[in-house]
């Protein structure tokens, strides 16, 4: 009998993974269970009517692609991607006309939604809108040139800067062109047809960063491949006020605590009702616990005067690189309430003292500026910036 060759195990070069990268996996292996085709289903009857469109990574490398032309000086599109995005907006379509009946729509990815693309004041047709919401709102407050020029003369200072302008408006005055914009920017998102959907997802800085960590999170490199990356999530548009939205914490499935979502402005309703909010969000949360995928997490739900939607879920914040936000609640002088509770619930309860650079924390100081100067009949207008306005996403 010959003697057997001995077989030699080739062993494959280990693939050199950066830490961030490495981070960024493991950041979504965790996050992914909170995507919304994770938990639509079961939680279908309970949230807003929702249908999905599978991204393919030629496309969505195509929105990023288009999105580092239009806000980062990139190259611009190849035909190859042009017509990939042609593609796509014909899907688009079909999903609005097929599903929807061409009634408007919230479009997002699995992730995240592009809402940090409502927040771009140097767009001019966006300029245009929210100039004119925002002095609306100026005159239903009583302001006019003379209220304006009787307070310029408390300012011991000839020339006046962004911060003196700012200042000329109360506490109170701000607060209600904050909730305005709130609400204005989010109506922005109300989409009707694929042009506007487009448009969205490639003005979205989140939408971009989410596209590249989901490629690395699929190890995918330079070679083309048709594989699905994610989901377009369209749903069912539903006039909601910003103020009707609240986060909710929950773990090991036990509601433990409920904030204001928008913890920027002050709303004496909210002050009022806040008992019988958390009443509502409580049974409701009572009603779909048994079905959640997850043991903990946190729940956005909006709160009208017959009915509790289910907006959508993020994750607790317990593992690295966790980063949902906390609203009136700490992640870290919390934590003991956010897991074990008794739940409480949190709204503000008077206005902000600095409630008019909350104004230039959300990068719309320069536009309302420009409104009070006209309102002044100053001449002398800021200049746009060149670059996209930094703003806070919460």
């Amino acid at each position: 009998m010959e003697k057997e060759e001995a077989k030699t195990e080739i062993i494959e070069p280990p693939v050199s993974v950066s830490p961030y990268h490495q981070n960024i996996k493991e950041k979504l292996q965790v996050e992914c269970r909170y995507d919304v085709e994770a938990w639509y289903e079961i939680l279908k009857e309970f949230t807003f009517p929702t249908s999905f469109l599978p991204l393919s990574i030629p496309e969505a490398k195509a929105i990023r692609s288009l999105y580092k032309h239009r806000f980062l000086h990139g190259e611009k599109l190849n035909e190859k991607d042009s017509q990939c995005l042609e593609n796509l907006k014909d899907k688009i379509d079909n999903t609005l006309k097929l599903q929807f009946q061409n009634k408007p729509i919230f479009l997002r990815l699995s992730t995240r939604s592009p809402k940090d693309s409502a927040l771009d004041f140097d767009d001019a047709q966006k300029n245009s809108k929210y100039t004119k919401g925002i002095s609306d709102v100026l005159k239903g407050q009583g302001i006019t040139r003379a209220k304006l020029l009787d307070r310029i003369k408390k300012i011991p200072k000839k020339t006046l800067d962004i911060d003196d302008y700012l200042s000329l408006l109360t506490p109170e005055e701000s607060n209600a062109v904050l909730i305005y914009l709130m609400n204005a920017t989010k109506e922005v998102l109300k989409i009707t047809n694929a042009s506007q959907a487009l448009d969205l997802l490639t003005s979205s800085e989140r939408v971009s960063v989410d596209i590249y960590q989901m490629l690395v999170y699929k190890n995918v490199d330079e070679k083309e491949s048709e594989e699905e990356l994610c989901q377009i999530v369209f749903r069912e548009w539903f006039d909601i006020d910003d103020l009707e939205e609240f986060r909710c914490f929950f773990y090991g499935k036990k509601l433990t605590a409920i904030s204001q979502y928008n913890f920027y402005v002050y709303d004496k309703n909210l002050t009022e009702n806040k008992e019988s909010i958390k009443e509502k969000i409580y049974n409701e949360f009572m009603k779909i616990s048994y079905f959640l995928n997850v043991e903990n997490g946190v729940i956005d739900f909006a709160v009208q005067k017959d009915k509790v939607w289910v907006i959508e879920l993020n994750p607790f914040n317990d593992y690295k690189g966790a980063g949902t936000g906390g609203a009136l609640f700490s992640w870290t002088q919390d934590i003991k309430v956010l897991m074990e509770g008794p739940l409480e619930i949190r709204v503000v309860e008077k206005t902000l003292e600095n409630c008019s650079h909350t104004i230039e924390v959300f990068g719309a100081e320069k536009l309302l500026v420009d409104i009070l100067r006209n309102l002044l009949d100053q001449p002398d207008k800021l200049k746009n910036s060149d670059e996209k306005n930094s703003c806070i996403i919460f």
